[in-house]
């Protein structure tokens, strides 16, 4: 029983009617799947089938030949493909992302152009300066867009995950924190901005002592702070010092002679 088969996918829009647009490999309803655009995930075939749907026209399904052998299937649909050759190629026609067979050494083939294309791109200070600024427009535009409120929540709560993944790695978590810290500095020295931050700091501050429970949380993460300080000897020595010398220090300002002395050193 020839269970397999190798079949074309044709243009049915006038000025490319009949063109080939796709060659693949199936069994039983494969081929008819591609018609159901929803599932498509090659995009720019997706792209083709959706504007013979606006036209209200059917690409052209061809069954080229049936085999018994899934191998046979498999070398007719890799020589169709190399005879039409590929849009992404630009060599041919076809959608098709792959080389046909089993489909690895077309997509290898991709990966590897794609990498050799963005480290020449990266290397390039101008090519890196203008996809920077595009970026920044790109972006821009986006957040200008009316979203709802719902949008914004799931936006932020997907950003706050994938910066809790990152910051799991220990190099990106220092690498961060050093280009946070010369970036604060740097704008800290601006004295306009160091004004504004901490006419920010102080309303943003008396806001959060109103709310009990942020002096409730800011009690016990003072309290941990002094209970980890307190259970580390070194510490506890250099604070107990710092007693006795604060103690000897107003114990001796009580003293007239003392106060004599100090008024006389000012």
């Amino acid at each position: 029983m020839k269970r397999f088969y190798t079949y074309v996918i044709r243009d049915p829009r006038p000025n490319h009617l009949g063109v080939p647009r796709y060659v693949g490999k199936g069994q039983n309803h494969r081929a008819r799947s591609h018609f159901n655009i929803s599932k498509l995930q090659n995009s720019n075939f997706k792209w083709f089938m959706s504007e013979c749907q606006k036209l209200g026209l059917e690409p052209k399904l061809e069954i080229v030949a049936r085999f018994s052998s899934e191998k046979l299937a498999f070398k007719l649909e890799i020589e169709l493909i190399a005879k039409y050759g590929r849009l992404d190629f630009c060599t041919g026609t076809l959608y098709n992302r792959t080389d046909g067979g089993d489909g690895v050494s077309g997509s290898i083939k991709v990966a590897e152009r794609a990498r050799e294309m963005m480290t020449r791109l990266r290397a390039d200070p101008e090519a890196a300066k203008i996809n920077a600024e595009m970026s920044s427009i790109r972006m821009r535009k986006i957040n200008a867009l009316p979203r709802p409120e719902r949008w914004r929540r799931n936006q932020s709560k997907a950003a706050r995950a994938c910066l809790a993944s990152l910051h799991c790695d220990p190099k990106f978590a220092k690498a961060h924190s050093e280009r946070s810290s010369e970036r604060m500095k740097r704008l800290h020295r601006d004295p306009i901005f160091a004004k504004a931050a901490s006419k920010r700091s102080s309303k943003t501050m008396l806001r959060l002592r109103k709310d009990p429970k942020f002096n409730k949380i800011q009690s016990k993460a003072a309290s941990d702070q002094a209970q980890r300080l307190n259970s580390n000897p070194e510490i506890r020595k250099r604070s107990v010092a710092t007693r006795k010398a604060r103690g000897w220090f107003l114990a001796a300002r009580r003293d007239p002679a003392f106060a004599i002395e100090e008024a006389a050193a000012e």
